[in-house]
């Protein structure tokens, strides 16, 4: 059964255990002060939900997010704008945190805020027309230093925020920063077959992957071998984790 949840800016849609949230701004997808407050109220709902994972994506085919709403950051004070980035930087964390896996369908221009809002999710999937651009440089701002170079490599990500230049699809493919690209026909196809294959898997081995690979981010192998054993040994207090191992062995007999 599909159940929709729609508030102004972002559209919440549930079904087949996959939940999809679209940025629903069009046509840029910027994040606003709304925008992130319902944001936050969209995934605080999907904390506690039944699912297997979370794609987003933006509505239309321009944006999935050109960024962080320039007419808002026009009209705040010195303390206005450091408010509204806390809170996005709230919002990334949360998005990032999130126990279930998420898929950025990027159907679009993914810029600043809106481009690091995609490098929270756990895999990317890219339109072949779309363009990513640490662009915070360009209106003199600070942004995407941190998530950026830690998944492409100090060297390039310095490039890219230094000279806040576009990156297209076949780059982002070359570089890591997406798994995949497709036509733009096809991104949430695939966005959901990938989910789908996710949702065969235990979903508490899913769930624990993802919080020992983001704990572990960052620490030495030794030290990210004892958060690893830490979820693995929780693993076999699951009822199913015998029924599974000798349903493996009886199907590879």
């Amino acid at each position: 059964m599909a159940v929709d949840t729609t508030q102004q800016q972002v559209q919440l849609h549930v079904e087949n255990n996959v939940a999809t949230v679209t940025l629903n701004a069009p046509p840029a997808n910027a994040l606003s002060q709304q925008m992130m407050d319902e944001l936050g109220q969209t995934f605080a709902e999907l904390a506690g939900a039944d699912i297997a994972a979370i794609i987003l994506t933006g509505r239309g085919d321009h944006s999935f997010s050109a960024g962080a709403n320039l007419e808002e950051l026009a009209k705040h004070d010195e303390s206005g704008n450091i408010n509204f980035f806390a809170q996005l930087y709230q919002i990334l964390d949360i998005v990032s945190n999130v126990r279930f896996p998420v898929i950025a369908a990027i159907n679009g221009f993914a810029m600043g805020a809106g481009f690091e809002l995609a490098l929270c999710a756990d895999i990317r999937i890219m339109n072949e027309k779309a363009l990513l651009c640490a662009a915070g440089v360009n209106i003199g701002l600070v942004y995407c230093t941190q998530r950026l170079p830690r998944l492409i490599g100090y060297g390039l990500g310095k490039e890219l925020v230094f000279t806040g230049r576009k990156i297209s699809a076949a780059e982002a493919l070359a570089t890591g920063i997406v798994q995949y690209v497709t036509p733009s026909e096809e991104l949430i196809p695939r966005a959901r077959e990938l989910a789908r294959l996710i949702a065969q898997k235990p979903a508490q081995a899913v769930q624990a992957s993802k919080q020992a690979m983001n704990e572990g981010f960052g620490l030495s192998i030794r030290e990210g071998h004892l958060v690893e054993a830490k979820y693995l040994n929780e693993m076999f207090a699951y009822d199913d984790f015998h029924q599974r191992v000798n349903a493996f062995l009886n199907k590879e007999k």
